[in-house]
């Protein structure tokens, strides 16, 4: 009998984007690395998806969303998100927000994927002004 590895869970990575100095500041958010969760996958299929995971995370993203001054117990608000189409497959890695903070201090934002198996994988990433 072979014995299969698989993920678990997700792994998400991301990190602040900086452009500007002081009040003109803008934030940004790149992910840096995605490996989905193959848990839902069938066994007979694992093996080929595992290999193009690892290599190719950010081919698993369908949705990925910005919460930019993300607060712990509140709702998730959209500030920015991209997602692929039928007829546009490409996906931004880096938003394009250009979020401004109106006073300097420490942030946390919110990041949000949903893969194409539907999963949901959130992280926080700290921002510091």
């Amino acid at each position: 009998r072979n014995q299969v590895t698989f993920f678990e869970v997700a792994t998400l990575e991301a990190e602040p984007v900086y452009k500007g100095k002081g009040k003109d500041n803008h934030v940004n958010i790149k992910l840096k690395r995605f490996l989905p969760s193959l848990a839902e996958v069938p066994e007979k299929e694992i093996a080929a998806l595992q290999e193009r995971a690892i290599k190719h995370g950010f081919d698993f993203i369908d949705f990925w969303a910005v919460d930019f001054d993300f607060k712990d117990g509140q709702p998730f608000k959209h500030h920015w998100q991209a997602y692929r189409t039928r007829k546009d497959r490409s996906l931004p890695t880096v938003s394009d927000q250009d979020f401004v903070y109106e006073k300097p201090g420490r942030y946390t934002a919110c990041v949000k994927v949903v893969d194409t198996f539907g999963c949901d994988t959130s992280i926080t990433v700290p921002i510091e002004i």
